[in-house]
C-alpha cells in the first residue's frame, strides 16, 4: 500500500515541481522587467530630481548676485552718513536709481528702518519719499526684521558707535536676508541687508539698523537668462502653484506658494528600457532552457526533502518504538489543558506495567519492545479520541483525557484498559506472554491547579495502585499524603521529573534499561 501511495504522488509532486519552475521562471521575468522599470522610473526621478537642484542653485546665485549688488551701496560710510546718520534726500534719489535701477536693473528698491518704517522706495527711476509703514506680517517687513536680525548677531563696537563684522562677498548670506515676495502684485526675488559703515570714518548709533531692500520681478527676462543658463528645455512660471506639475515652487518667507517654474523634464528611462529589453529576453530564455534541465531533479529533491521534514516532524513528538506521543508532546498538551481550565476540566491516568521486568529477564529485550509495541496499540485503541496517550518511560505510560472527570467513565476506562493489555501477548511464533497494569488517576478542575502536584497525585495514586496488589486504578482523592509511599530513591514525584522543563525526550527505542523504580 505504501508503493502505491508513493506512485500516486510521484506525478503530482511532479507536476507541483514543474508548476514551481514555471512559476519560477515567470517571476523572474516578470522580476526583469519590474527591474527595468524601477531603474528606468529610479533615472527619471533622478534627472528631475537633478534638474530641480540646478534650477534651485540658478535661483539662489541670482539672489546672492542681488545681494553683492546690494553690497555696494549698502556697506558704504557715504550711505550710512547720508541715510542713517542724516536723511539726504538727494543722496538718495541718485544712488537707488543710477546705482540699484541704471547700474544692476534692480526693479524695486527701499530704505526701510527695522520697526517697518518705509524712508524711501524706488520703482526703476521713481522714487517716492511718502514714509509709508508696512503692515506687521506684510513679506517685505518679514524679510527686513530678518535682516536685523543677521545685523544684530554680527555688530561689533568701533570707535564713535557700532559697525558690522566684515565678511567675505561669497558669504554674505551672514549679513543679510533674501526670499521671495509678492511686489506690486507680482512675485519676485528679495534682498535685504543693513547699512554700515566699510572703512570706520563714521559710526552707527546704538539701536535698530536702516536696511536697504532691493528686489527683482519673476519675468521673462529672469526666465530667459536661466533658460540660457541651463539650458533647459521650455523654461516657463505659472503665477499659481500647481500640484503635481514638474517643476521648482517658490514659496514667501510665510511658506505660501507663489508660483512654480516648469520645463521640460528629461527622460533618461527611455534609453534603459531601449537596452533592457534585449537583455531581458536574452535572460528569459536561458532560464526557460535552465528550468527544463533542473526540473526533474528539482522533482526528486522536492520529494525526499518533504518525506524528510514528515519523518522529523513526526519523530520530534512521537515515541519512536511504539508510535505513541513522547514527552515533548505531552507536556505541550498538558499545558494547554491547564491554560483551559476551569472551562474545560481533565484528568491524568498514569499507568505502569506489571510483570514486565520477568518478560525482559526471561525472553530478553527483543520480546520486551514487542510488548511495549503490543500495548502502546492496545493503549491506543481502548483510549482512542478520547484523550493523549503518551510513553514517558521504559514500561510507563499517560493519557491526558480532555473533557470527562466524571468518576464512573473514569473506572470504567481504567477498567477496559487493564483488560485489554492483560490480555496475552504472542512474543514468539510459538511463545505468549502476559503482563499486567497499574493506574494512577487524577482529576484536574481548578484554575489554580499547578503542573508539578498534578503530576506528582498521580505518581502517588500508581504507587498506591501497585503497592495495593496491582492490576488495579486508585485515584489521587481517595489517598492521604501521609498514606502515600515515596518512591524509592527519589524524593518526590517520578513523573515530575520525568516531565520537567529540563528533561526533553530521551526516552530509549529499546526497552532494555528501565529508568522506574515500581515494577
Amino acid at each position: 500500500m505504501t508503493t502505491t501511495t508513493e506512485r500516486r504522488q510521484s506525478p503530482r509532486l511532479a507536476r507541483i515541481v514543474f508548476l514551481a519552475s514555471g512559476s519560477l521562471f515567470a517571476l523572474t521575468a516578470c522580476s526583469l522587467l519590474l527591474l527595468g522599470y524601477l531603474a528606468s522610473r529610479t533615472a527619471n526621478m533622478e534627472a528631475s530630481s537633478g534638474d530641480r537642484r540646478l534650477f534651485d542653485n540658478a535661483l539662489q546665485s541670482r539672489l546672492r548676485l542681488i545681494t553683492r549688488d546690494q553690497h555696494t551701496l549698502a556697506r558704504w560710510d557715504r550711505t550710512v552718513a547720508n541715510v542713517v546718520l542724516t536723511f539726504d534726500k538727494a543722496y538718495v534719489l541718485s544712488e537707488m536709481v543710477d546705482s540699484l535701477w541704471h547700474d544692476f536693473r534692480h526693479d524695486r528698491s527701499w530704505f526701510i528702518t527695522a520697526g517697518g518704517r518705509v524712508l524711501a522706495e524706488a520703482w526703476r527711476d521713481e522714487v517716492d519719499f511718502s514714509g509709508r509703514l508696512l503692515p506687521p506680517g506684510h513679506d517685505i517687513r518679514l524679510i527686513v526684521e530678518e535682516a536685523a536680525q543677521r545685523h544684530l548677531e554680527n555688530r561689533i563696537v568701533i570707535p564713535g558707535g557700532y559697525g558690522q563684522r566684515a565678511v567675505p562677498t561669497t558669504h554674505l548670506e551672514r549679513v543679510s536676508a533674501t526670499g521671495f515676495a509678492m511686489v506690486d502684485n507680482r512675485p519676485a526675488m528679495v534682498s535685504a541687508m543693513a547699512i554700515v559703515p566699510d572703512d570706520g570714518t563714521v559710526a552707527l548709533p546704538d539701536g535698530p539698523p536702516t536696511i536697504l531692500v532691493s528686489a527683482r520681478y519673476i519675468d521673462a527676462t529672469l526666465i530667459d537668462d536661466l533658460n540660457a543658463q541651463l539650458g533647459f528645455s521650455d523654461v516657463a512660471f505659472s503665477g499659481a502653484a500647481r500640484n503635481g506639475a514638474s517643476g521648482h515652487t517658490i514659496l514667501s518667507v510665510d511658506e505660501k506658494p507663489l508660483g512654480t517654474f516648469t520645463w521640460r523634464a528629461q527622460t533618461p528611462g527611455r534609453q534603459i528600457w531601449s537596452t533592457a529589453i534585449p537583455l531581458i529576453a536574452l535572460i528569459a530564455g536561458t532560464l526557460a532552457l535552465a528550468t527544463l534541465l533542473v526540473a526533474r531533479r528539482l522533482g526528486r529533491l522536492t520529494k525526499r526533502l518533504e518525506e524528510s521534514e514528515s519523518r522529523n516532524r513526526y519523530l520530534a513528538s512521537h515515541d519512536t518504538l511504539t508510535g505513541l506521543a513522547n514527552r515533548l508532546q505531552f507536556d505541550a498538551a498538558l499545558t494547554v489543558a491547564l491554560e483551559k481550565l476551569p472551562e474545560t476540566s481533565f484528568a491524568l491516568l498514569a499507568c505502569d506495567l506489571d510483570r514486565f521486568k520477568t518478560v525482559n529477564d526471561t525472553y530478553g529485550h527483543g520480546a520486551g519492545d514487542a510488548v511495549i509495541r503490543t500495548v502502546g496499540e492496545r493503549l491506543h485503541e481502548v483510549i482512542g479520541g478520547a484523550g493523549l496517550v503518551a510513553r514517558i518511560g521504559g514500561d510507563e505510560f499517560i493519557a491526558l483525557i480532555a473533557g470527562r472527570t466524571d468518576r464512573l467513565y473514569l473506572e470504567t476506562l481504567c477498567r477496559q484498559v487493564i483488560a485489554a493489555i492483560s490480555a496475552p501477548i504472542a512474543i514468539t511464533h510459538d511463545a505468549t506472554t502476559d503482563v499486567g497494569a497499574s493506574i494512577g488517576v487524577v482529576t484536574a478542575g481548578l484554575a489554580e491547579t499547578n503542573k508539578t502536584k498534578l503530576l506528582a497525585a498521580a505518581d502517588r495514586a500508581l504507587y498506591a495502585a501497585k503497592s495495593g496488589g496491582r492490576g488495579r486504578s486508585v485515584f489521587a482523592e481517595d489517598i492521604k499524603d501521609d498514606d502515600a509511599p515515596r518512591t524509592e530513591g527519589s524524593g518526590g514525584s517520578t513523573l515530575a521529573v520525568r516531565l520537567g522543563p529540563r528533561h526533553q525526550d530521551r526516552t530509549p527505542a529499546t526497552t532494555g534499561h528501565k529508568s522506574g523504580a515500581r515494577k
